[in-house]
């Protein structure tokens, strides 16, 4: 993965900037894509100063799911980089918080857009750019189910059912691209260890992204569902 790139979206905070921590020296060049700006570079800053990181490349790139154009722009650019892309990995998610039925639908149509949409014409855009070059893996993470990843402040309907869609989706396209030498892999995790709560901690999530990279080429695996035990970690304890 040395003359590779990889792309992590949501890599401004929460599981997609752990990831970015985990991976930053697995790869030359490091693509640090979410929609924020100034997370994104409080990422950048901080993988600048971490060991072992001094060969690597990282690079900004702003992308809006939500945008269509947004989409086109960011894998345009990416093809600007001139390095392949080996690696996608998205954890980015939509939320809104309060009651369904209290949602502008705009909020809604950005939601879905967030959650399912825009990673579909995303992973369609980037595999009609790279498809015959050197992508292998596609990882999308999803959830096992509304009651495990939201709190009581949350609506679950539309953020579960938008998640669901994206695990369909990942599931029948890769099957279709596994013959391409492409594995769309499904990370679905359960209760996060995050604000002072039991579950999963990101770092633990970050390690099994990390396996899923450094699989023989000859293994897919297509969908991981992740449960805490009852040794999970609690808040940031690891």
């Amino acid at each position: 993965m040395k003359d590779q790139a990889g792309v992590i979206l949501g890599a401004g905070q929460g599981l997609g900037k752990v990831i970015s921590h985990r991976l930053s020296g697995m790869f030359k060049c490091l693509i640090l894509a979410g929609r924020t700006r100034g997370n994104l570079e409080i990422t950048l800053s901080e993988l600048k100063t971490q060991a072992g990181n001094k060969d690597v490349d990282f690079k900004i790139k702003q992308v809006d799911l939500t945008d269509y154009d947004s989409i086109v722009k960011f894998v345009a650019s990416l093809k600007e980089i001139g390095i392949p892309i080996r690696t996608l990995i998205n954890t980015a998610a939509g939320f809104y918080k309060g009651r369904f039925y209290d949602q502008p639908l705009d909020s809604i149509n950005k939601l879905i857009s967030a959650n399912y949409t825009g990673p579909v014409l995303l992973t369609s855009r980037l595999l009609q750019e790279n498809l015959r070059s050197e992508l292998i893996d596609v990882i999308h993470v999803t959830n096992v189910n509304s009651s495990t990843t939201l709190d009581s402040t949350r609506s679950s309907s539309v953020h579960t059912s938008s998640k669901a869609a994206l695990n369909i989706f990942s599931r029948v396209l890769g099957r279709e691209v596994v013959s391409d030498g492409v594995r769309l892999t499904i990370l679905a995790p359960g209760t996060y260890a995050r604000h002072g709560g039991e579950g999963i901690s990101e770092e633990t999530l970050a390690q099994i992204v990390e396996f899923l990279l450094l699989l023989p080429k000859d293994a897919w695996i297509e969908s991981i569902e992740v449960r805490p035990t009852l040794f999970a970690p609690k808040g940031n304890d690891q």
